[in-house]
């Protein structure tokens, strides 16, 4: 990837790989990219979603509307708005959590909304 980018910035032409993609997939996991091997929509939530959304954050912007280490008190109307984000395309910049940060198969995102419909 250091290579295609120097030919990049050499004048070579566009990019046509992601040079974002230099993690072996095995570390994705350890790295907190993707989850863990067996985990439930609660845990999933709080992996992939507390690092930004918990209430030790400023909350004066709007991810603090979604406090993942506060899910039992949160209200219907928030949870279903997680889950309209949670439902959304991968390509769209309201997508949660944002695949360029997290990688959760259509499965994961399954057990996440269950979890959130409770």
């Amino acid at each position: 990837m250091t290579q295609l980018y120097q030919q990049y910035r050499a004048g070579a032409g566009p990019l046509t790989e992601d040079i974002r993609d230099v993690f072996l997939d095995a570390a994705m996991t350890e790295m907190g990219f993707a989850p863990g091997p067996v985990m439930d929509g609660r845990a999933l939530l709080a992996q992939q979603c507390a690092q930004c959304h918990n209430a030790r954050l400023d909350p004066t912007i709007s991810r603090d509307l979604f406090l993942v280490d506060q899910l039992d008190q949160m209200s219907r109307a928030e949870k279903d708005i997680a889950i309209e984000r949670l439902a959304l395309p991968l390509d769209t910049r309201l997508t949660m959590p944002p695949p360029l940060f997290r990688t959760l198969t259509p499965e994961d995102r399954a057990l996440m909304i269950d979890e959130l419909r409770k």
